[in-house]
Order: structure tokens, then C-alpha cells, then sequence
């Protein structure tokens, strides 16, 4: 992270654990495939030479919690066994069904943490190996300061979350 490298756990967790030892214990056990809540989209594509069909993980169409990012090192073999029911909803019509349908976790607040964790928080977890950096957050077009962060490893690539009202997706 020291060297401008940001660092995120969710990529590996997804890829590794959540579609990679879960996948492999629940092997031979007749499951075609797994659903997950994530926010994104899959696509089959066209055949290739050798008949097999790519997938591509596609943004969901709520800019706010797409999580594409977090799912962007599964392999092909690992797109291919998971479906993501809710990915072609906006955030909001999901609160709505749940609603609708009087789901035990209709009001159940957004998760934002790393699973890993528990009860910590990211913050305090990345304070306690890191420390802070604080510099400026400059917007890209203008070269305006629109705020203030604690370090860079504090962030990921596209992250909204923690940098306040400067950031507002379109």
C-alpha cells in the first residue's frame, strides 16, 4: 500500500474464498450453480473456437452499488457456476421487493465492511498496520481540492464511501 498499490481484500475474498473454497465444498453435491447478492451483471457471449461460450461480468445498472470491481478476478470457470439475481436492480427497487414480499431482512442497514473483520472497522484496521498519509483529493478535470483523505490506502480505485459529499456518481 506504501507504494501506491491500493489494496483490497474483497477482490481476493471473492475470488478465493466466496467462488473458490466455498465452490470447492460444495462440489459433487449436485449445486449447477450459486446465487449471490451481488450487484452486477453476466453476460454469455458468442462461442469460440472451441465451443465454449466467455462470460462477461457486466456493471449493474445502480452506479452507487455496482460491485463489479469486487468480482473482477474471478476466473471463467467461476462466472460460469454463479448467477446474481438482484444485479439488474437498482438498489432501491430491491429495498422495494423486500418490502413487498415482508423479507426478514427488509430493514436490515447496508453491509460496508470486509466479512473478515467482524466487528472491526476497515478504518481502524488499516490505521492500526498503516497509519496515515493525509493529502488532498483533486478533481481530475480541474484541478480544484474537493477534499481531504487519511491516505491513499484508505481507498480503492473508483470507492465513493468515506470521501463525503465531493463524489456523487452521475
Amino acid at each position: 500500500a506504501r507504494k501506491g498499490r491500493t489494496p483490497n481484500p474483497d477482490i481476493m475474498c471473492n475470488s478465493r474464498v466466496k467462488f473458490g473454497c466455498f465452490y470447492d465444498a460444495i462440489g459433487g453435491r449436485g449445486f449447477d450453480y450459486v446465487a449471490s447478492g451481488h450487484y452486477a451483471q453476466l453476460v454469455k457471449g458468442d462461442e469460440d473456437e472451441s465451443g465454449q461460450r466467455q462470460m462477461h461480468l457486466l456493471r449493474a445498472p445502480d452506479p452507487v452499488k455496482d460491485q463489479t470491481y469486487f468480482l473482477c478476478a474471478l476466473t471463467q470457470e467461476q462466472l460460469s457456476r454463479v448467477k446474481f439475481p438482484i444485479g439488474s436492480f437498482l438498489k432501491s427497487e430491491v429495498r422495494d421487493l423486500a418490502q413487498q414480499f415482508q423479507l426478514p431482512n427488509r430493514n436490515r442497514p447496508d453491509s460496508q465492511g470486509l466479512c473478515f473483520l467482524g466487528k472491526v472497522k476497515f478504518d481502524e484496521f488499516i490505521n492500526a498496520y498503516l497509519g496515515t498519509n493525509p493529502g488532498d483529493i483533486v478533481d481530475a478535470t480541474t484541478g480544484r481540492v474537493i477534499g481531504r483523505h487519511n491516505g491513499l490506502w484508505y481507498h480503492t480505485v473508483g470507492q465513493r464511501k468515506g470521501i463525503g459529499k465531493v463524489l456523487n456518481p452521475k
